[in-house]
């Protein structure tokens, strides 16, 4: 987690750095379009992690099938969601991609909007898929002290 944490700080920062002061792509506060691209890094890291941890070496595509290739086409940073199919519409307003999209245009041209509700979104993809994998190793390491305390006892026979 403290990775997971680390890779969200270094790259919402670096992102920010370079497309908000090196190239001056996105108008607005620095310290906001940190702050956003930080949560979107790590709701994206999150998720990412949970699949690893479900589905093992098989969650890395996933992940990246999953929150780049969907969140990307879903984000509307390209075209707006009105333009996707309309199964696709809904995942603009969920996955990290297209909530940081909305809330970053909302950051440079319209007062802030989506940023609020980027925020909360965002961090319930970072506390659910955090908590979940907690939970999972909880379950799992439970799993294993209840199979080490029956090793070395004889099998009950009916």
């Amino acid at each position: 987690m403290l990775s997971l944490a680390i890779f969200a700080v270094v790259g919402g920062s670096a992102t920010a750095l370079i497309a908000g002061t090196i190239f001056d792509a996105i108008p607005g506060s620095f310290l906001a379009l940190v702050g956003v691209i930080t949560l979107m890094a790590g709701a994206v890291a999150a998720g990412t992690v949970l699949l690893i941890r479900v589905f093992g070496p098989i969650g890395v595509p996933l992940g990246s099938i999953f929150m780049l290739v969907m969140g990307n086409a879903t984000s509307g940073g390209v075209l707006p969601p009105s333009f996707l199919p309309g199964w696709l519409q809904p995942l603009a307003s969920v996955m990290p991609a297209g909530v940081g999209v909305r809330a970053i245009n909302g950051l440079a041209y319209f007062h802030d909007d989506g940023v609020g509700s980027a925020v909360v979104i965002l961090c319930c993809w970072i506390v659910f898929c955090v908590g979940a994998v907690f939970g999972l190793d909880r379950i799992a390491a439970s799993s294993a002290i209840v199979h080490v305390a029956h090793r070395g006892k004889p099998a009950a026979h009916a």
